[in-house]
């Protein structure tokens, strides 16, 4: 028997304790039949920042861009921030200690994704913070200054849309992939939060989810693709224990690479192969809007024009492919069709920057690539953070056992 408790809206989660895929449809429609709502928001008033994690740091770079002043930082974990050189100078206050005025009169944006919104923001507002709302809705509304743009939502699904995420739920291999897809399109089709007992988010383990990781061998040959300061391709190296094969970094953004370059251990130079290339699906100049670390990324609106190729023209015989790529990911899989069916790699691609993750690229996946099995993985809350990961099953069954 499944329940759905409803909380009220905009105030909590709602909570399932089971799931079936029948169920799963039949609660998306019901997100369905409901009104998209306008998130974008620009600051009328003084802004707070709450949250001092990565996000936040994020999120002051953001504001420093646009000329917008942030007038204090709060956090609940405030002391923890007290000697990173990011907020040298600067004083992390916790929320309660926030005079009650400033609580009043100004916009507190919630920079945390490791967390469920709608509970912090319920929070907040029990203690006096009358205008909360999250970073991601500031950044909606300066898509044309800045390239971040996290909190899109999908708007009605046609009912298209919902023959294909049906498709989706019924190839993904497990019920927390259903799980996680349902969570997933719950809050970029009507911002609701659904949380599972049973499938909790792991913010810890993205791209080596245990169902990857455990069959990770010596040998591998790692493509990242979006290797920015080169974090996963350092968590790669250890999770191996340095007993890969080769590492080919893709990284197309000048000020990532000087830092991806400084970042790779000594030890292990000689198998890392730094590619400074724009992936996509073919072979093409486009406009690349730069200099914005982890956010940057194609945008034809912006940025100069750098040259995009495919995988499959790089000639890489990759076992595990990982691509982050700011929304790009779909046009780099179609570019890398010959190698992944030609390879049959591990594959870990973000779906969460643009609408091609409602089941555009895990339709893709599913029908190009033959005797695989597919994990859906939400790593952060916010509609953020969702990888689908494709394994080859002869990787599975050779591995240890499920």
């Amino acid at each position: 028997m499944i329940s759905l408790i409803q909380s009220p809206e905009d105030t909590s989660m709602a909570r399932i304790s089971y799931l079936s895929h029948t169920r799963c449809l039949e609660i998306l429609k019901g997100f369905c039949s409901c009104k998209s709502r306008r998130v974008a928001r620009k600051p009328d008033k003084p802004v707070i920042l709450y949250g001092a994690g990565n996000l936040g740091k994020l999120a002051k770079g953001y504001f420093n861009h646009l000329g917008i002043p942030v007038l204090m930082i709060l956090d609940r974990q405030n002391k923890l921030y007290q000697n990173d050189p990011y907020w040298k100078k600067v004083n992390i206050l916790h929320p309660d200690d926030c005079p009650v005025n400033f609580r009043k009169s100004c916009l507190t944006c919630v920079c945390i994704v490791t967390a469920p919104y709608l509970e912090i923001k319920s929070h907040l507002t029990s203690i006096g913070f009358k205008d909360v709302i999250h970073f991601y809705d500031i950044t909606e509304s300066y898509k044309d200054l800045h390239p971040l743009n996290n909190g899109w939502l999908s708007g009605p699904l046609s009912s298209v849309d919902l023959e294909m995420i049906s498709y989706v739920f019924e190839r993904l291999e497990d019920d927390i992939s259903r799980a996680h897809y349902l969570q997933f399109l719950a809050w970029r089709v009507d911002r609701k939060e659904i949380s599972f007992d049973w499938a909790p988010i792991n913010p810890q383990n993205r791209y080596f989810i245990d169902e990857v990781a455990r069959i990770i061998k010596d040998n591998e040959v790692f493509l990242d693709g979006g290797a920015c300061h080169g974090k996963v391709l350092n968590d790669f190296i250890n999770l191996t224990n340095g007993r890969f094969a080769k590492i080919f970094a893709v990284e197309p953004d000048p000020g990532n690479l000087r830092e991806l370059e400084a970042n790779i251990p000594i030890l292990y130079r000689n198998k890392v192969e730094i590619l400074p290339f724009v992936l996509g699906e073919e072979e093409s100049y486009r406009h690349f809007w730069g200099g914005f670390g982890q956010t940057s990324r194609l945008d034809e609106a912006c940025g100069e024009k750098v040259k995009v190729v495919s995988i499959d023209t790089l000639g890489l015989n990759p076992s595990y492919v990982k691509l982050h790529l700011e929304g790009n990911e779909l046009s780099s899989l179609i570019g890398a069709k010959k190698t992944l069916v030609s390879h049959r790699p591990i594959i870990a691609a973000t779906v969460y920057h643009n609408h091609s993750g409602i089941w555009k690229t895990q339709k893709w996946l599913m029908d190009n690539l033959q005797n695989y099995r597919f994990f859906m993985r939400l790593h952060c809350w916010c509609g953020t953070g969702a990888v689908i990961y494709a394994v080859p099953k002869e990787r599975i069954l050779n591995g240890s056992s499920y």
